[in-house]
């Protein structure tokens, strides 16, 4: 992120420089001609007991890049230590009036980095921007860190010398926590698991090419012996069809899979956009012969008593 950071610092002094290059008619005895640097105001939904909504102290680092109505780049601003809050705001420079299109991206730390690498005043365009997962070699991720997004097209006035600008910053990633019932581990190894290609958004958040790839992390077990484990991934969405599995390490055994989404949408009407934490509990049954799992999720049963297993 160094070379970023050092980016970021170089773009916001050539946005100033074009802005002061249209202040010649400003003096400092008298600034009622003076346009003053613009507020972008972060608005957000503060997390809740039912878990929606943004905690504030994930929201470390905040870049806000602008882009005019070609769709070229004209600067970036970084908080790298913002204080979330009601009422929060970054103040920019003055751009030159116009259309634009502002985008932010919230915790854009490592494993998250940007192509282009290096955007380019007056270059680079909207439409080649993104924001990538920098997936390991072996194509499974361990971890990844929250993420958060805005996007906001906005005319910038130059009648005015206050100008005031909204962003809605939404949560870009998920968590799914398992737990079970019925299941005798028996001593083996077992991971959670969601395979996917999630992994590249465009600046407005839309989904960009990406090869498969897996989120994966072991299982533990709880007081009475049954499998728990917590997992983040990236963007949902109600027609991709990202792989859930549940496997035994020890016996290289698949225990259950399934479509994530598929058993999501069976919940009925799901505004993934605006929940983001999905508590999946399968409680298995045997006959002695074969296996079977009814699966729920916050509190709705999407499956039957019908799939066999193991």
């Amino acid at each position: 992120m160094r070379i970023i950071n050092k980016y970021i610092r170089a773009a916001s002094i050539l946005a100033m420089l074009v802005c002061w290059a249209g202040l010649g008619s400003c003096i400092k005895e008298d600034m009622s001609d003076c346009p003053e640097d613009m507020r972008i105001y972060l608005t957000f939904t503060p997390a809740t007991y039912a878990r929606t909504g943004i905690d504030p102290r994930e929201v470390d680092r905040l870049d806000l890049f602008a882009f005019d109505a070609e769709g070229i780049f004209r600067g970036v601003w970084t908080d790298e230590h913002p204080v979330l809050a009601s009422g929060y705001y970054m103040t920019i420079p003055r751009l030159p009036a116009g259309d634009y299109r502002f985008v932010v991206w919230g915790a854009m730390h490592e494993p998250y980095s940007t192509t282009p690498a290096i955007f380019k005043v007056g270059e680079t365009l909207f439409a080649d921007a993104q924001l990538n997962l920098n997936i390991p070699s072996g194509g499974t991720v361990a971890a990844i860190r929250p993420l958060f997004h805005a996007l906001a097209t906005e005319r910038v006035r130059a009648d005015v010398r206050t100008q005031h600008i909204e962003m809605p910053l939404w949560q870009a990633y998920n968590t799914i926590n398992l737990t079970t019932e019925g299941f005798d581990p028996a001593g083996d190894q077992f991971r959670m698991s969601v395979t996917d290609s999630n992994g590249n958004y465009y600046f407005d958040y839309s989904f960009a090419p990406c090869g498969e790839f897996t989120y994966a992390t072991p299982c533990g077990t709880d007081a009475q012996g049954q499998l728990k484990a917590s997992l983040d991934v990236l963007r949902l969405a109600a027609d991709r069809h990202p792989r859930f599995e549940i496997r035994n390490m020890s016996q290289q055994k698949t225990l259950y899979e399934a479509d994530l989404v598929e058993l999501l949408n069976k919940m009925g009407e799901i505004d993934y956009a605006g929940t983001h934490t999905y508590d999946i509990h399968i409680k298995f049954a045997t006959d002695n012969t074969d296996m079977t799992a009814t699966v729920t999720i916050n509190g709705w049963q999407v499956t039957e008593d019908s799939e066999v297993l193991y």
